[in-house]
């Protein structure tokens, strides 16, 4: 799900999306050349993400990716803007809840779905 939420506990503006899955690595802050320990958003391309986590703070930063192109507009763009500014995350029961910052450029938002107005990205285990 994408969502809003100013203060981190009434979340709103939901929108329900499907069409890509996370696989999160055991090891949490990857060596840069170990392609196995590279979180792994797999949508319409298979994107590589190395991560570094401090507390509740994450980093993540797109590293690789297959390219296949993907027709505009698309919930991979949402999930790669999402990721690329993401700043913290919570874990609660299966769910991961990962903040990113804002993104207000219209000309970055063109090619999205659901993005927009959005802070936050929810992500439940399967």
């Amino acid at each position: 799900m994408f969502a809003y939420t100013e203060d981190g506990n009434k979340i709103s503006n939901i929108n329900n999306v499907s069409g890509g899955g996370l696989i999160i690595p055991i090891a949490p802050t990857p060596v840069d050349n170990n392609v196995e320990e590279r979180w792994t958003l797999q949508s319409w391309n298979t994107l590589l993400y190395t991560c570094s986590i401090s507390g509740n703070l994450i980093e993540l930063k797109l590293c690789g990716s297959t390219y296949v192109n993907v027709p505009s507009p698309h919930i991979e763009y949402d999930f790669t803007l999402a990721l690329s500014n993401a700043y913290s995350f919570v874990i609660k029961g299966n769910e991961l809840f990962i903040y990113f910052k804002k993104v207000e450029n219209k000309d970055l938002l063109s090619n999205c779905t659901v993005i927009e107005n959005k802070n936050l990205l929810i992500l439940k285990k399967r």
